[in-house]
């Protein structure tokens, strides 16, 4: 059985992030146009990354992920790549990723509305997972990465320090993380998440996100890793 993983998140930066953390776990990409990140296999998993920019209009935050049409096409985007995994014993697994902004957010409305745009949709998916983000993916980059990562400003701010060795809260936010990167080496999201990817230590992040917890019980799971 083929298992395939359609992940889909609030904008840039999920898009970029896992496909160097699959990487790093020898997954190869099958994408034909150079530069883009869209579809990885190792034996028989696949991932895709249809959003963005492959599918409909480019739309980032939550308002992409509450719409029906977004797994509509995303669905569509699997089916018209089937080649590539030939055959039809394969399952697909979605997974939504949303930021929660803070600790207090109403996780619940925002899956449910979620949950409701998915189906709606009418596309059937082997397992649906909605996860939370606590507070934005820039709290898995304090949570994964050490002082040592090449592009923060000064790698013994207090600050700093804190943000890194202690678990997430509403604080450990993009605007902080930009705050200690130098943002004249690496412009934009792209460079940033391909960056931390390549120096992000798992077992830290795992100590010190919940959420990233979360996520990695649930990949290793479903044998998506």
């Amino acid at each position: 059985m083929k298992r395939i993983c359609l992940l889909i998140g609030e904008g840039d930066s999920e898009r970029y992030f896992f496909p160097k953390i699959l990487e790093r776990k020898s997954f190869k990409s099958l994408s034909l146009k150079e530069g883009s990140l869209s579809i990885f296999n190792k034996e028989d998993v696949y991932w895709f990354f249809p959003f963005p920019p492959n599918l409909g209009v480019r739309m980032s935050g939550k308002g992409r992920l509450k719409k029906s049409t977004t797994y509509t096409l995303a669905h569509s985007y699997i089916q018209t790549n089937t080649h590539i995994f030939s055959g039809d014993n394969y399952e697909i697994h979605l997974i939504a990723m949303f930021d929660t902004e803070t600790e207090e957010a109403n996780i619940s409305t925002t899956k449910d509305d979620i949950n409701r745009a998915i189906t709606t949709s009418g596309r059937g998916f082997s397992s649906v997972t909605i996860l939370p983000i606590a507070v934005q993916i820039e709290s898995w980059y304090f949570a994964g990465l050490e002082s040592t990562f090449p592009y923060f400003l000064n790698k013994n701010d207090p600050d700093l320090c804190r943000l890194l060795s202690t678990k997430t809260s509403n604080r450990h936010n993009k605007v902080n993380f930009e705050k200690h990167i130098d943002l004249d080496r690496m412009i934009g999201a792209k460079d940033i998440a391909q960056s931390v990817a390549e120096h992000f230590n798992e077992e830290k992040a795992l100590q010190y996100s919940d959420s990233f917890k979360e996520f990695s019980s649930l990949v290793i799971g479903k044998n998506l890793f």
